[in-house]
């Protein structure tokens, strides 16, 4: 019998079976999930569209109503998100003002910095007023500046909900596509098994253990109701978070590559489909480029940026954004400083 004649092995399976989670999604797989597929929004994808500039906001809600008969919020989803809006809609204008005050620090530091060092090496008024002259213009730029950029990007009405455009937009986005609470045993049995889960170090989860118990099962919660909807939806589902944390994760040299194995399998298991993950900035990028949308490739990148910076220093959020331009400033002034005591 030649070689293309023998019969299988009995038993025998394919080279991902089993293993789906170290494959590759293609091109297809986004454009069967935009088409017939479950996207399920993280919470953290909502709470941004508050952090990004307005064409970036713009372009991310603008392929969510593109995809709006595939999009799934889980409950727990959207109860984070509500209760986190009024921190995330007030933290850039918060934080822009802070980083004012600390330019209004920073200018009577140097104007008291300079009178002493003037005294001690007994130099005139004029060098000193010179470079007073120089850093107060400066400090003047860096504040209209910040005011300029906290006042196009920021969300004008955002303190009432009748009047906040994203949240006008997204009720008519999300109208019938946000999932149901779990019941309250299976509430109560979820708890225990994200407890479980945090103590085992098993995913998702785990890595929430540190925070307070009214919130440490909040992802595992989101989990547990993602597997149910794709259970009932019988469809393949995208899950688009931008939670990095490698509890959810895939990594190699710090790159996310995809969601864990572990949560593939789990979720083949429960719901005998395959689970996508990608960040906002990918969602952007991938499923735009699937369904054809006219996305700005500037979108992605600013999406990528404000994400990098709010994972930075995750317990200042906003104010790191701020600290991006404020350490801009603050550059120009200490050259203006250096050129001035360098010339001198």
């Amino acid at each position: 019998m030649s070689q293309e004649e023998s019969p299988p092995i009995a038993g025998g399976s394919g080279l991902f079976d089993g293993f789906e989670g170290y494959r590759t999604p293609q091109p297809g797989d986004y454009k069967e999930i935009a088409t017939s597929g479950l996207i399920a929004l993280d919470a953290n994808v909502l709470l941004n569209l508050y952090r990004y500039n307005e064409a970036t906001r713009n372009d991310l809600m603008s392929l969510m109503e593109l995809v709006s008969a595939r999009l799934w919020v889980p409950h727990q989803a959207m109860e984070e998100f509500w209760r986190n809006r009024e921190t995330a809609a007030n933290g850039a204008w918060a934080s822009t003002q802070e980083a004012i005050e600390a330019l209004e620090k920073a200018r009577r530091a140097t104007e008291a910095a300079m009178s002493m060092w003037a005294k001690k090496t007994a130099l005139a008024d004029d060098p000193r007023d010179e470079v007073l002259g120089e850093l107060g213009p400066a400090l003047d730029r860096a504040v209209r500046s910040l005011n300029a950029q906290a006042e196009k990007d920021r969300v004008k009405g955002a303190q009432d909900t009748a009047l906040d455009p994203i949240v006008t937009r997204l009720a008519r986005i999300l109208e019938g596509r946000v999932g149901p609470p779990l019941p309250d045993e299976d509430y109560a049995t979820a708890l225990e098994e994200a407890e479980r889960r945090i103590q085992a170090k098993l995913p998702p989860g785990y890595r929430s253990g540190y925070k307070d118990n009214a919130y440490r099962a909040d992802d595992y919660l989101i989990w547990e109701q993602l597997l149910r909807a794709a259970a009932n939806a019988g469809c393949d589902a995208l899950f688009v978070t931008g939670d990095t944390k490698d509890d959810w994760w895939r990594r190699n040299r710090g790159r996310a590559l995809g969601p864990r194995p572990e949560l593939v399998e789990e979720f083949r298991r429960r719901t005998g489909r395959m689970l996508f993950m990608l960040q906002p900035q990918e969602f952007l990028r991938d499923i735009g480029s699937a369904i054809n949308a006219n996305i700005s490739p500037t979108s992605a990148v600013e999406v990528e940026r404000v994400d990098h910076l709010l994972k930075a220093t995750p317990e200042t959020n906003e104010r790191s954004v701020i600290q991006a331009r404020l350490d801009a400033a603050m550059q120009r002034v200490y050259e203006v400083a250096e050129d001035f005591v360098s010339g001198t």
